[in-house]
């Protein structure tokens, strides 16, 4: 992967593109690296992050895409592009983004985190319903798992019956014919 990541370096920087960085951290042996790597939480090695690291971090992501130059590439030109973020200006947003961002921004910080909690709060609430509606569903499934399999437990008597005639007849029928 490291020839694949330096070549997508390369073609970043004859690009003259000052809005796109790609770039590497030593985790392991160097103090700065090992600082950032525990900032953003960078457990496993190798790791690939993207977005803009203001804020401390909080719009990084983790790459989990193929890892080939092309990949990579083609991955890059679709992401590493101007995002809606606060701060930046306007011009990459959405008139619906622009519209959320300016709901936010002149809350206070305590504003914030009580809209960030209520948010959390309705994820958690949607994740009960889901639970429990899949918890209905799958009581309702496993009835009719068992009906079907007592059906066809059932037929399979039923043929065996039937198959246990069939070869009767065939038998008498040769005897009658001796």
């Amino acid at each position: 992967m490291a020839a694949a990541w330096n070549e997508l370096a390369s073609y970043y920087e004859t690009r003259d593109d000052d809005n796109v960085l790609i770039g590497s951290v030593d985790c392991t042996d160097s103090p700065h690296g090992k600082t950032l790597c525990m900032r953003f939480k960078l457990t496993g090695l190798p790791t690939l992050l993207y977005g803009p690291t203001s804020y401390n971090g909080v719009y990084l992501n983790e790459y989990g895409g193929d890892k080939s130059f092309n990949d990579l590439k083609s991955f890059a030109l679709k992401e590493l592009i101007p995002k809606c973020l606060p701060g930046s200006s306007f011009e990459a947003c959405t008139p619906e983004e622009r519209q959320q961002m300016e709901k936010y921004l002149p809350m206070s910080y305590s504003e914030l985190n009580d809209a960030i909690n209520n948010e959390e709060e309705t994820i958690k609430n949607a994740q009960l319903k889901f639970k429990e509606k899949k918890d209905e569903l799958q009581k309702i499934y496993d009835v009719k798992l068992a009906e079907k399999e007592l059906k066809a437990t059932r037929i399979k008597k039923e043929i065996k019956m039937i198959e246990g005639v069939r070869e009767k007849l065939k038998n008498d029928r040769v005897k009658t014919e001796l």
